[in-house]
């Protein structure tokens, strides 16, 4: 059974092997001190899905998020003033708990 995350010098000393292997398309290998992954060794194709996916474009990320407003103008800003009240009456309860009073920003 493979490690969790492969010791920084048995990879230094296994590196063609594990070369080999993720470029065949084997799983991805950890490799940190003490058990602490902080690299991963992955196959070509598989970094440039994840880089491409990562470069996306950001409107692409949003484009299912919609939003719908039912409701007068007025409506709309009776519901703002609460939502502000609401928000500047959590801050000052949080600060009374602190012990220090709170900064308000306009």
């Amino acid at each position: 059974m493979a490690r969790a995350v492969l010791n920084v010098t048995e990879a230094r000393r296994e590196l063609p092997r594990l070369v080999r292997r993720v470029a065949a398309g084997g799983s991805a290998v950890r490799i940190g001190p003490r058990g602490r992954a902080d690299a991963v060794l992955v196959g070509s194709d598989e970094y440039a899905a994840l880089t491409s996916r990562a470069a996306a474009p950001r409107k692409d990320r949003w484009a299912a998020l919609r939003l719908e407003i039912v409701g007068s103008p007025e409506d709309l800003d009776a519901e703002m003033r609460r939502i502000r009240r609401e928000i500047s009456d959590g801050i000052d309860r949080r600060a009374a708990r602190l012990g220090s009073p709170a900064k308000r920003r306009r």
